[in-house]
């Protein structure tokens, strides 16, 4: 049985897909997309099917989604989402680009839905990135032959909180390429991160790694 809405239902959506023509595109429409590259992907996508497949990123992973409260079940909330977006017309009929995005296989849609918790729940993507430093600070104590244990916590606590954060923030969704996508941008993140720490401490004349012999030339 389909599913029925009022227009209140997406009162508190981050975008208001319900009230987006359908045949634009989102990154046209919400100009607040257009900082996240994530979006503009170059796949020769017509305009109606980028914007089915932002309403349908949209309904599966925001935490103010009402298929969020409807549907419990995140398979059948991302079946559901994509037959009310009209990504899919009949279950026993369902095409090879969709079929690869319900099963979290399509990469170029995995970027855009981690970049959407990103800007969606940022609080939530700071405690994973936090929580997933602490675990991997407790890794390696084990490696150098250390008790592995990350300030007053055991390192499986700091493991089962990180899992806990990372459903969370993909709104429950536990696809592993899904996943894998979310912690290679954190990590990605890092590096860059890493990156600019170090050209900064040069640009003060300072040696990044004060006890190591080191030639910076």
């Amino acid at each position: 049985m389909d599913l029925e809405f009022q227009k209140s239902d997406f009162d508190k959506l981050m975008f208001r897909i319900d009230d987006m023509p359908d045949k634009v595109d989102p990154v046209e429409y919400f100009p607040k997309l257009k900082k996240w590259p994530e979006f503009s992907p170059q796949l020769g996508w017509p305009k109606t099917l980028k914007n089915k497949i932002f309403r349908w990123i949209v309904l599966v992973y925001d935490k103010e989604s009402p298929f969020r409260t409807k549907v419990a079940d995140v398979m059948k909330r991302k079946l559901s989402a994509a037959k009310y977006v009209k990504l899919v017309e009949s279950f026993e009929l369902i095409d090879p680009i969709v079929r690869r995005i319900l099963q979290g296989q399509h990469a170029e849609v995995n970027r855009m839905i981690v970049a959407y918790v990103r800007m969606h729940r940022q609080s939530q993507y700071a405690l994973v990135v936090g929580l997933e430093n602490m675990f991997y600070e407790g890794l390696f104590q084990i490696q150098m032959g250390e008790a592995p244990k990350v300030g007053n916590k055991q390192i499986t606590t700091v493991q089962k909180e990180l899992e806990d954060a990372v459903t969370a923030l993909l709104n429950q969704d536990n696809n592993a390429q899904v996943r894998d996508e979310l912690f290679l941008f954190v990590e990605e993140e890092r590096l860059e991160l890493r990156s600019e720490d170090i050209a900064n401490v040069f640009a003060s004349g300072n040696k990044p790694f004060e006890k190591e012999e080191i030639d910076y030339r």
